[in-house]
């Protein structure tokens, strides 16, 4: 059993039918050299590396009454059918009817008394032999970014078939004793306690932060990043509903790079954002509807250290930080708003976090 941080529980507060806070991606392959691949095959290949991650086969438990945060217990009753779908299309489906399958996947919340994931494997009838899909999506209260892809890496990855997953051996664990309601009740009365002197800890923390934070204001003015709900209103923003549609784009990594190298100093991701920029400044152009004030985005910036992403340890749950950055979205031209946005990100990111930027 192992409790969610306060971020990671976050996730599941947050959620909404209509706000789903779950992460995703769409896989294309094409057919494997040894045959086709059906999804029997498929659902099996999944089910052989299930033990990569201690996600794929436990649930949210939350306590009597909310007394605590919930915690990440083995699902007993685990079934990879829930988890691992198939969708047969008809002969005469089309693009557009592929484009809705997406987005009602992905609009859909998981279901929270089971584990956080789910698959739904697809075949394009006209190519059935040479290719297939996969949509996958997990929820983030259990993975970030950086962690969802060393999962979805040792998921793909040939070396980790497991044969005890294929024989049904994994064994779900028991609740220890802690999880009783007289345990969580003295551990709430414990809180209770001690949070006045965590409460006069937290504000003196605040004061500094506070006293320093003018400090710097006042010696450089022009580089305070922007605060929460100061950006510019645009046709943005609206309620947000149920149906959501996913709309996608690929990118040349080596031309990114390229650029990135065109201009020293300057990261990958702040040549994307540059880019994302550009677009955004494009579109509200035209349609008339550009604020004079540049936009403003909330950025993920992850505080993994690169070993955990590499051996495997602790990559599950969430260890990011926000980040908001002016995408300078009022300069018009694409040098000028990439120079604002290299500035603007190195003012934002603490030191201890510039080694998790990728360059």
């Amino acid at each position: 059993m192992q409790q969610l941080t306060n971020l990671d529980a976050s996730f599941l507060h947050l959620e909404s039918s209509r706000t789903p806070m779950h992460i995703g991606c769409i896989l294309s392959f094409s057919a494997p050299t040894s045959g086709e691949m059906t999804f029997e095959r498929f659902k099996c290949f999944i089910k052989a590396r299930l033990s990569i991650s201690p996600i794929f086969r436990r649930r949210i438990s939350t306590h009597i009454f909310n007394m605590d945060q919930p915690v990440w217990v083995d699902a007993a009753d685990f079934n990879i059918d829930q988890h691992v779908f198939e969708k047969v299309l008809d002969r005469g489906w089309h693009k557009h009817q592929t484009n809705e399958l997406i987005n009602n996947f992905f609009s859909k919340t998981l279901d929270k008394k089971r584990p956080l994931w789910e698959m739904l494997f697809f075949k394009d009838e006209e190519n059935s032999n040479e290719q297939f899909h996969v949509l996958l999506k997990f929820h983030h209260a259990a993975v970030d970014g950086m962690s969802a892809e060393k999962i979805l890496s040792d998921l793909l990855s040939p070396e980790n078939a497991d044969q005890n997953g294929l024989n049904d051996s994994w064994m779900p664990a028991s609740l220890p004793l802690s999880n009783k309601v007289f345990d969580i009740t003295g551990k709430q009365i414990r809180n209770i306690y001690e949070s006045p002197n965590k409460l006069l800890h937290l504000i003196q923390r605040l004061g500094h932060s506070a006293l320093s934070s003018q400090a710097l204001r006042f010696l450089d003015k022009e580089q305070h990043p922007p605060h929460f709900f100061t950006a510019p209103e645009t046709p943005f923003n609206h309620e947000i509903t149920y149906q959501h549609d996913l709309v996608s784009t690929h990118l040349s990594l080596d031309k990114i790079k390229a650029i990135r190298k065109a201009y020293p100093g300057s990261t990958i991701n702040d040549v994307v954002l540059s880019i994302c920029s550009g677009a955004l400044r494009e579109h509200l152009n035209r349609q008339g509807k550009l604020p004079e004030q540049a936009l403003v985005a909330m950025i993920p910036v992850s505080k993994r250290p690169k070993e955990q992403t590499t051996n495997g340890d602790n990559t599950n749950g969430n260890l990011i930080s926000p980040m908001l950055v002016s995408l300078a979205t009022d300069l018009d031209t694409a040098t000028a708003r990439l120079g604002m946005i290299k500035q603007n990100t190195m003012c934002n990111v603490p030191p201890s976090f510039r080694s998790f930027i990728p360059t």
